[in-house]
Protein backbone atom coordinates (compact mmCIF):
# COMPACT_ATOMS: atom_id res chain seq x y z
CA UNK A 1 0.00 0.00 0.00
CA UNK A 2 2.88 2.70 0.40
CA UNK A 3 4.05 1.96 -2.92
CA UNK A 4 0.72 3.42 -3.92
CA UNK A 5 1.38 6.87 -2.61
CA UNK A 6 4.73 6.72 -3.78
CA UNK A 7 3.82 5.64 -7.03
CA UNK A 8 0.96 8.79 -7.06
CA UNK A 9 3.59 11.48 -5.51
CA UNK A 10 5.81 10.40 -9.12
CA UNK A 11 2.63 10.24 -11.57
CA UNK A 12 2.17 13.92 -10.24
CA UNK A 13 5.22 14.90 -10.70
CA UNK A 14 5.09 13.88 -14.48
CA UNK A 15 1.80 15.64 -14.58
CA UNK A 16 2.99 19.31 -12.68
CA UNK A 17 6.17 19.20 -14.57
CA UNK A 18 3.99 19.24 -17.89
CA UNK A 19 1.49 21.70 -16.78
CA UNK A 20 3.44 24.45 -15.39
CA UNK A 21 0.72 27.19 -17.69
CA UNK A 22 1.82 29.65 -20.77
CA UNK A 23 4.82 31.11 -19.15
CA UNK A 24 6.31 27.84 -18.78
CA UNK A 25 7.49 25.67 -22.08
CA UNK A 26 8.35 22.00 -21.42
CA UNK A 27 11.38 21.51 -23.20
CA UNK A 28 12.03 17.69 -22.92
CA UNK A 29 13.70 15.25 -20.83
CA UNK A 30 15.90 16.96 -18.03
CA UNK A 31 19.94 17.31 -19.05
CA UNK A 32 21.71 14.45 -18.49
CA UNK A 33 18.94 12.08 -17.37
CA UNK A 34 18.96 8.53 -19.00
CA UNK A 35 15.32 6.55 -18.59
CA UNK A 36 15.53 3.49 -16.49
CA UNK A 37 14.32 0.53 -17.11
CA UNK A 38 14.97 -1.15 -13.57
CA UNK A 39 13.54 1.47 -10.63
CA UNK A 40 14.61 0.42 -7.37
CA UNK A 41 12.47 -1.89 -5.40
CA UNK A 42 10.13 0.27 -2.96
CA UNK A 43 8.69 -2.59 -0.94
CA UNK A 44 7.71 -2.11 2.81
CA UNK A 45 10.62 -1.21 5.02
CA UNK A 46 10.64 -1.11 8.72
CA UNK A 47 13.60 0.74 9.98
CA UNK A 48 14.52 0.22 13.84
CA UNK A 49 14.27 3.48 16.23
CA UNK A 50 16.63 5.44 17.29
CA UNK A 51 15.74 7.07 20.67
CA UNK A 52 17.65 10.06 21.25
CA UNK A 53 19.21 10.56 17.80
CA UNK A 54 18.13 14.37 17.56
CA UNK A 55 18.29 16.21 14.51
CA UNK A 56 20.19 14.95 11.24
CA UNK A 57 20.62 16.91 8.11
CA UNK A 58 20.36 15.96 4.28
CA UNK A 59 22.61 17.98 2.19
CA UNK A 60 21.98 17.56 -1.67
CA UNK A 61 24.83 19.45 -3.84
CA UNK A 62 23.96 18.37 -7.03
CA UNK A 63 20.58 19.95 -6.57
CA UNK A 64 21.54 22.95 -4.05
CA UNK A 65 19.49 22.05 -0.96
CA UNK A 66 19.72 21.13 2.87
CA UNK A 67 16.84 20.42 5.33
CA UNK A 68 16.93 19.29 8.91
CA UNK A 69 14.57 16.24 10.06
CA UNK A 70 14.60 14.51 13.72
CA UNK A 71 16.44 11.48 13.51
CA UNK A 72 14.59 8.77 15.69
CA UNK A 73 11.63 9.69 13.97
CA UNK A 74 12.39 9.83 10.42
CA UNK A 75 15.21 8.08 8.34
CA UNK A 76 16.04 8.59 4.91
CA UNK A 77 14.82 5.88 2.20
CA UNK A 78 16.90 3.27 0.39
CA UNK A 79 18.26 4.36 -2.12
CA UNK A 80 17.74 8.08 -1.08
CA UNK A 81 17.96 9.57 -4.42
CA UNK A 82 17.11 7.53 -7.68
CA UNK A 83 15.24 8.54 -11.18
CA UNK A 84 12.50 6.96 -12.32
CA UNK A 85 11.61 5.85 -15.73
CA UNK A 86 9.62 8.85 -16.45
CA UNK A 87 12.65 10.98 -15.79
CA UNK A 88 11.90 12.19 -12.41
CA UNK A 89 14.38 12.80 -9.84
CA UNK A 90 12.75 11.77 -5.66
CA UNK A 91 14.40 11.78 -2.70
CA UNK A 92 12.42 10.66 0.23
CA UNK A 93 12.56 10.53 3.71
CA UNK A 94 10.16 8.11 5.95
CA UNK A 95 9.01 7.41 9.26
CA UNK A 96 10.74 4.84 11.08
CA UNK A 97 7.87 2.92 12.41
CA UNK A 98 4.88 2.21 10.24
CA UNK A 99 2.14 2.79 13.25
CA UNK A 100 -0.70 -0.23 13.67
CA UNK A 101 -3.48 0.14 11.16
CA UNK A 102 -2.16 2.43 9.31
CA UNK A 103 -1.69 2.03 5.24
CA UNK A 104 1.56 4.32 4.45
CA UNK A 105 3.76 6.41 6.95
CA UNK A 106 3.92 10.16 6.96
CA UNK A 107 6.77 10.62 4.52
CA UNK A 108 9.15 13.74 2.79
CA UNK A 109 9.67 13.50 -0.91
CA UNK A 110 11.27 15.65 -3.46
CA UNK A 111 10.11 15.90 -6.72
CA UNK A 112 12.78 17.98 -8.89
CA UNK A 113 11.40 20.01 -12.29
CA UNK A 114 14.57 21.05 -14.17
CA UNK A 115 13.26 21.91 -17.57
CA UNK A 116 12.42 24.86 -17.57
CA UNK A 117 15.68 26.44 -16.36
CA UNK A 118 15.82 30.21 -16.75
CA UNK A 119 12.24 30.38 -17.34
CA UNK A 120 10.77 29.71 -13.43
CA UNK A 121 7.92 31.51 -12.11
CA UNK A 122 7.54 29.65 -9.00
CA UNK A 123 3.91 31.56 -8.43
CA UNK A 124 2.77 30.76 -11.79
CA UNK A 125 3.83 27.33 -11.34
CA UNK A 126 1.66 26.84 -8.10
CA UNK A 127 -1.02 28.46 -9.43
CA UNK A 128 -1.15 25.84 -12.03
CA UNK A 129 -0.73 23.01 -10.09
CA UNK A 130 -4.13 22.99 -8.56
CA UNK A 131 -6.23 22.07 -11.74
CA UNK A 132 -3.61 19.54 -12.70
CA UNK A 133 -3.94 17.97 -9.21
CA UNK A 134 -7.80 18.21 -9.42
CA UNK A 135 -7.57 16.03 -13.30
CA UNK A 136 -4.98 13.55 -11.46
CA UNK A 137 -6.69 12.25 -7.95
CA UNK A 138 -10.09 11.08 -7.69
CA UNK A 139 -10.33 13.71 -4.88
CA UNK A 140 -8.57 17.25 -4.42
CA UNK A 141 -10.02 19.92 -2.48
CA UNK A 142 -7.49 22.79 -1.64
CA UNK A 143 -7.11 23.84 2.05
CA UNK A 144 -4.37 26.83 1.83
CA UNK A 145 -2.05 28.79 -0.18
CA UNK A 146 0.57 31.06 1.04
CA UNK A 147 3.32 32.23 -0.22
CA UNK A 148 6.98 33.17 1.74
CA UNK A 149 10.56 32.85 1.19
CA UNK A 150 13.14 30.25 1.25
CA UNK A 151 16.84 31.36 1.27
CA UNK A 152 15.52 34.94 -0.32
CA UNK A 153 13.80 33.08 -2.93
CA UNK A 154 10.17 32.85 -3.97
CA UNK A 155 8.32 29.51 -2.65
CA UNK A 156 4.57 28.65 -2.75
CA UNK A 157 3.30 26.10 -0.42
CA UNK A 158 -0.42 24.35 -0.65
CA UNK A 159 -1.84 22.51 1.65
CA UNK A 160 -4.43 19.95 0.34
CA UNK A 161 -6.81 16.82 0.73
CA UNK A 162 -6.34 14.27 -1.89
CA UNK A 163 -6.70 10.72 -2.49
CA UNK A 164 -5.20 8.40 -4.82
CA UNK A 165 -6.80 5.49 -6.85
CA UNK A 166 -4.55 2.44 -6.88
CA UNK A 167 -4.37 0.43 -10.14
CA UNK A 168 -6.44 -2.13 -8.19
CA UNK A 169 -9.12 0.57 -7.24
CA UNK A 170 -7.80 0.66 -3.61
CA UNK A 171 -8.79 4.62 -2.52
CA UNK A 172 -5.77 6.04 -0.77
CA UNK A 173 -6.86 9.60 1.11
CA UNK A 174 -4.26 11.64 2.64
CA UNK A 175 -3.27 14.98 3.93
CA UNK A 176 -0.41 17.10 2.00
CA UNK A 177 2.00 19.97 1.94
CA UNK A 178 3.29 20.49 -1.31
CA UNK A 179 6.02 23.14 -1.22
CA UNK A 180 7.10 24.86 -4.65
CA UNK A 181 10.65 26.47 -4.87
CA UNK A 182 13.86 26.77 -6.88
CA UNK A 183 17.38 26.61 -6.15
CA UNK A 184 19.85 29.23 -7.70
CA UNK A 185 19.66 27.16 -11.14
CA UNK A 186 16.12 27.53 -11.71
CA UNK A 187 15.87 23.88 -11.36
CA UNK A 188 12.31 23.40 -9.57
CA UNK A 189 12.14 21.78 -6.49
CA UNK A 190 8.73 20.14 -4.88
CA UNK A 191 8.67 19.11 -1.63
CA UNK A 192 5.89 16.80 -0.39
CA UNK A 193 4.96 16.29 3.03
CA UNK A 194 2.36 13.78 3.50
CA UNK A 195 0.55 11.73 5.93
CA UNK A 196 -2.90 9.56 6.37
CA UNK A 197 -5.55 11.96 7.35
CA UNK A 198 -5.96 10.95 10.81
CA UNK A 199 -2.18 11.11 11.58
CA UNK A 200 -1.44 14.41 9.97
CA UNK A 201 -2.08 16.65 12.70
CA UNK A 202 0.51 15.06 14.96
CA UNK A 203 3.16 15.21 12.90
CA UNK A 204 2.22 18.88 11.21
CA UNK A 205 4.99 20.31 13.49
CA UNK A 206 7.78 18.30 12.65
CA UNK A 207 6.70 19.06 9.03
CA UNK A 208 6.69 23.20 10.07
CA UNK A 209 9.75 22.39 11.21
CA UNK A 210 11.36 20.76 7.87
CA UNK A 211 10.19 23.31 5.97
CA UNK A 212 11.47 26.01 7.80
CA UNK A 213 14.97 24.47 7.79
CA UNK A 214 15.14 23.82 4.16
CA UNK A 215 18.16 25.97 2.80
CA UNK A 216 18.55 26.67 -0.82
CA UNK A 217 22.67 26.66 -1.64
Amino acid sequence: MRDYLLAALLGVALLAGCGGGSSLVDTGRPAGTEPMTDVPSLSRIVIPPAPGAGTETYTNTALGFSLQFPAEQFALFDPPQYVTTLGNRVVELVQRTLPEGEIFRPNVGLITDDRFIGQVNIEAYADAAPPILSDFFVEFTLVDRRSFLISGRPAVLLEHLSSWEAPDGTVVPFHRYTVYTANDEDIILIFTFTAPRAVFESVQPVFDDIIESITLL
